[in-house]
């Protein structure tokens, strides 16, 4: 039962503006303050160019092309602005939604969990997509489901406008599409059930839709998909590892009360939202989980499902509150809960502000620059994001075999006898997608090189993001004349 508006002692219109303004304020602190890492180079370099609908993903760079391109430069800040908005609107977009179909006090609830999230303000600060996929992928199956229960056309139109927006923003958002799949046709797979509901006009044309998108979805990726496949990765987290990965993201707490909440709803008798939920986090997941023994696959592919979570903690803490008719104030467990919710947030949050939850390229290429000569050799394992940095200066992929280095070392010195070699990369021990090559050349690092700087500050969590640089002389009368860097 939806609680009336009467139950909050403020305004509902109050709390949701407090809510915003904070989350706004989350994700616009040192908004442009670090520098590019990882694939944010690779936004950079598609939003420059005019987008074309054969790339896997093009809506972010085509509003970064026509929107932000035009006033001003695309550098660590504009880059990240449309990212921090989509973050920003992901809140009142949790309190509409979740509204609609739990009620006002739900709503709050799931604009207060999507307010404090760590993981949503490191998206929404990352000159990436997630925040926009996050965004689309809370609406649109909600939409979904709010048209096929009202039998609203204006809602499917809705869900089918954010769909397609969710797709150009990334692919993966169309895994929730087999999701609504299984709700649709599963409590309807009896013979006699499925004659029953082929009669229905609605039922056929959403079937009709379904499928049709579907096709569309297996022809227009396709490609990219087997490119992906193909195309040789390092090694990344499998099955229980990769969801493992996700949820320490999400953090646990989330996740329970989040499952807790859906089984909630389902004893309570609101069996068909809460099967949807469901069906929307298992198909996903099972996709993923297969797809990582065949390619890599990042923890970031799970994160349309992110948003059924958010749904579920709040369905869970608004029922909760509704159970303490004894309890005097009322909704001090749902407190408690939510604000253990919250604060598992807290240390991840601080040490976000701390380093960007990012390496710092852009220090590591001033020190660089300001001590390489002509003839000297650079490797590094995000080459791209240190070219950026470093301008006329040519930098390679770190390769895996040390040999390989000592090879372009003596190379380098038969037209230079003082060139040395310098490997820039990032020290980020963390499950997930993110690695380096700097493990496997350690031990030849260690016996012949020196660490001459290293960027980082230590965090409040488990994770670090230090970028070393190592000098390569290869001579041990050579170390006297190396410079060195304190790490900050």
């Amino acid at each position: 039962m939806k609680p009336a508006e009467s139950d909050l002692r403020v305004a509902p219109a109050v709390w949701l503006t407090i809510l915003t303004v904070v989350g706004a304020a989350l994700r616009m602190l040192h908004l442009g303050r670090w520098s590019l890492e990882g694939d944010e180079i690779f936004t950079l370099r598609d939003s420059i160019v005019p987008p074309r609908l054969s790339d896997a993903r093009p809506l972010i760079y085509f509003l970064n092309y026509h929107l932000i391109r035009p006033w001003t430069q695309l550098d660590e800040l504009s880059l990240r602005v449309l990212p921090a908005i989509f973050g920003i609107l992901a809140i009142p977009a949790a309190y509409f939604v979740v509204r609609r179909i739990l009620g006002t006090r739900a709503g709050l609830f799931a604009a207060m969990l999507v307010t404090f999230s760590a993981l949503h303000v490191y998206h929404s600060q990352s000159a990436r997509y997630w925040s926009l996929v996050f965004l689309l992928s809370l609406i649109f199956p909600v939409a979904f489901y709010v048209g096929i229960r009202e039998q609203n056309r204006r809602w499917l139109g809705f869900a089918a406008i954010t769909a397609l927006l969710a797709i150009l923003a990334h692919p993966v958002a169309g895994l929730l599409f087999g999701g609504l799949l299984a709700w649709t046709a599963l409590p309807h797979f009896r013979r006699d059930r499925m004659r029953q509901a082929w009669t229905q006009p609605s039922v056929r044309w959403v079937a009709l839709a379904l499928c049709t998108v579907t096709l569309a979805l297996i022809l227009m990726f396709w490609p990219v998909l087997r490119e992906w496949i193909t195309v040789p990765h390092e090694a990344r987290h499998r099955g229980a590892a990769l969801i493992l990965s996700y949820v320490d993201g999400l953090t646990v707490g989330l996740v329970l009360i989040g499952t807790l909440g859906i089984l909630w709803l389902w004893q309570a008798g609101e069996r068909s939202l809460a099967f949807l939920l469901a069906c929307l986090v298992v198909v996903p997941t099972l996709f993923c989980v297969a797809l990582s023994y065949v390619t890599a696959v990042s923890t970031a592919y799970l994160l349309p499902t992110a948003p059924v979570f958010f749904i579920g903690a709040a369905a869970f803490l608004d029922r909760l509150v509704a159970q303490e008719g004894a309890l005097r104030p009322k909704g001090l467990v749902a407190g408690a809960v939510a604000g253990m919710l919250v604060l598992a947030n807290v240390p991840v949050l601080i040490s976000h502000y701390l380093d960007g939850s990012r390496g710092d390229f852009r220090s590591a290429a001033r020190y660089v620059q300001a001590h390489w000569a002509t003839g000297d050799v650079i490797y590094s394992d995000q080459y791209p994001v240190l070219q950026h940095y470093l301008p006329g200066v040519q930098v390679f992929g770190m390769t895996r075999d040390p040999a390989n280095l000592e090879r372009a070392l003596r190379e380098a010195r038969q037209e230079r006898p003082e060139a040395t070699l310098w490997t820039v990369a990032l020290v980020a021990p963390r499950g997930g997608f993110r690695t380096h090559s700097l493990p496997r050349l350690s031990s030849w690092l260690f016996a012949n090189c020196r660490l001459a700087a290293a960027y980082g500050v230590p965090r409040l969590d488990f994770r670090q993001n230090e970028i070393q640089v190592y000098r390569c002389p290869l001579e041990a009368n050579s170390w006297a004349d190396l410079p060195s860097s304190n790490s900050r």
